[in-house]
């Protein structure tokens, strides 16, 4: 998890997460990790969804085995198949706020704005207001064409920067979503700079598609060592 996430030494990551895997074939934890922090992120996304499901067979009714698969789906662009996914998850576990997020996320990219926004206000309060879960509710409001809501929470998260903790990548794709390519970027290389949790998924994050013909984003996807 450290190499993929905060040290970028795919191979190694790839190594030892094979390893566990060997050592105990029936850890779920194990086949989630290598789908969700190896393989989605490298771009790899039809073994990241085989390994997503093989880790909720081994565990069908854990909620986050069942959302991850949601979420490999997510990440490989089947919106409508996640969209299902999510919809089970939450069958069994309502009030997991990951399932809505990934939820609200696949709404999103259908163009389906308020069933996303009510699924992502879901994802923030059972979330306990987390940073990660207002980043993407500002991309809702953005998306959907509420730019106060957006810039409220944007607000929000620079106040928490001085106070606690919110990463720069949830500022990054906010302003990605309201078009400001260059406060956008500026909070991106800073995201890197500081290994924010999440930046690895640069490649397959459909959130900061409005910055991906822009040559900056390659440079920064190479800072990385991420396949582009």
């Amino acid at each position: 998890h450290v190499k993929s996430n905060y040290e970028w030494e795919w191979a190694e990551a790839e190594r030892l997460f094979r390893k566990a895997i060997a050592l105990r074939p029936e850890y779920a934890t194990a086949h989630q990790w290598l789908g969700i922090h190896y393989l989605a992120p490298m771009g790899r996304l039809e073994e990241a969804i085989a390994e997503t499901r093989e880790a909720r067979r081994l565990d069908p009714l854990s909620p986050v085995f069942n959302a991850f698969v949601g979420g490999t789906l997510y990440f490989a662009r089947r919106y409508e198949q996640a969209i299902e996914e999510c919809r089970k998850t939450l069958d069994l576990h309502p009030d997991f706020g990951v399932a809505h997020w990934y939820l609200g996320r696949a709404y999103l990219q259908k163009g389906r704005h308020q069933e996303a926004l009510a699924e992502l206000q879901k994802a923030v309060t059972l979330s306990g207001g987390s940073p990660l879960m207002k980043g993407t509710l500002g991309v809702g409001y953005a998306r959907a064409g509420d730019r106060r809501g957006a810039e409220r929470l944007l607000a929000e998260l620079e106040k928490l920067r001085g106070e606690s903790y919110a990463s720069a990548l949830d500022l990054a794709q906010i302003h990605a979503s309201l078009g400001d390519r260059e406060r956008a970027f500026h909070w991106l290389d800073q995201a890197v700079a500081e290994r924010a949790f999440h930046v690895v998924y640069l490649e397959v994050w459909p959130e900061l598609d409005p910055l991906r013909s822009d040559p900056r984003f390659g440079a920064v996807v190479g800072r990385l060592g991420l396949p582009h």
